[in-house]
């Protein structure tokens, strides 16, 4: 009898202390909310599905969402992970401050807003001055379309422009990606405003149609109009560029700080630079040349 109870004690005990070990934070199990806005959606849902590829008993609840709302939602402790196209504000800092909780931001890849427009229009190109125009008078025939109305695309345009207020008579909320490419494809007149990684993956038939869709425009400031590319973005000739950051209030090493290293360390740099984009982190590709013989 004393027997059976002392093996029962060791279950009992062995049992206690695997519960334990399990309710720890583990880059390799956890499920975890993703915060994003629509216009990276799609590097971010690529990067997340790379994490689950590495790691099969992680997941996550991906929210796409305007970029102010998901940074509102990550300082409510409502989201675990938010990708956006900023780092947080003034304002935004103040309430990490409050609760004494140290903030780090991650820049994971370059990217840019395109300016698009029907394969039709003659235009080819814009100015910073004449969309300062565009987006501030109120009479004019040409309607520039976004995501939605508080979209990450929209925010960098306004700031690259210095514009502060803006003419709501020009300005349209498609309510989409998708619905961005569909409004300029029946619109000649119409400008609209994506990210550029979705239109850069070359081996996606999808991309491909959405580029072949339309007519990207090039912007020009002082110089010449500027074409968005790789080169463009990397080296910032082309207006529109933008980082993209991965920020976290988590602390312990669980999925979501699994996610943020994966997504900056080679094997998320990689995804990164097959859609399209930019690699913020730099992956040395080196080739030795030598006329010496191998004998």
């Amino acid at each position: 009898m004393m027997r059976w109870i002392g093996i029962m004690v060791c279950v009992l005990v062995l049992a206690a202390c695997q519960s334990k070990k399990s309710d720890r934070p583990s880059i390799y199990e956890g499920r975890i909310n993703v915060g994003m806005d629509e216009s990276i959606g799609a590097i971010i849902h690529a990067e997340t599905d790379g994490y689950r590829m590495h790691y099969p008993r992680a997941s996550f609840d991906n929210y796409v969402m305007p970029e102010n709302t998901a940074v509102k939602l990550l300082l409510e402790d409502s989201m675990d992970v938010i990708c956006i196209t900023r780092t947080l504000n003034e304002e935004e800092m103040k309430v990490l401050e409050k609760r004494e909780i140290t903030y780090k931001p991650a820049p994971m890849a370059l990217d840019a807003v395109v300016l698009v427009m029907n394969r039709e229009a003659q235009r080819t190109g814009i100015s910073l001055a004449e969309l300062r125009q565009l987006f501030t008078s109120g009479d004019s025939p040409v309607k520039l379309v976004f995501d939605s109305g508080n979209s990450s695309n929209l925010n960098q345009v306004l700031g690259r422009l210095g514009i502060t207020d803006f003419s709501r008579k020009n300005v349209v909320a498609a309510g989409g990606n998708q619905k961005v490419f569909d409004w300029v494809q029946k619109d000649r007149n119409a400008i609209g405003f994506v990210g550029y990684n979705l239109i850069s993956e070359k081996s996606s038939e999808v991309t491909r149609e959405l580029k072949n869709s339309v007519k990207i425009l090039n912007v020009s400031g002082d110089g010449a109009g500027v074409l968005p590319s790789k080169t463009t973005i990397l080296d910032q000739t082309y207006p529109f560029h933008r980082t993209i950051y991965l920020h976290t209030l988590g602390t312990a090493w669980g999925v979501e700080n699994g996610f943020i290293r994966f997504a900056c360390s080679k094997p998320g740099q990689l995804i990164a630079e097959k859609m399209g984009l930019v690699p913020y982190y730099a992956i040395p590709k080196e080739f030795v040349l030598s006329k010496e013989s191998l004998d």
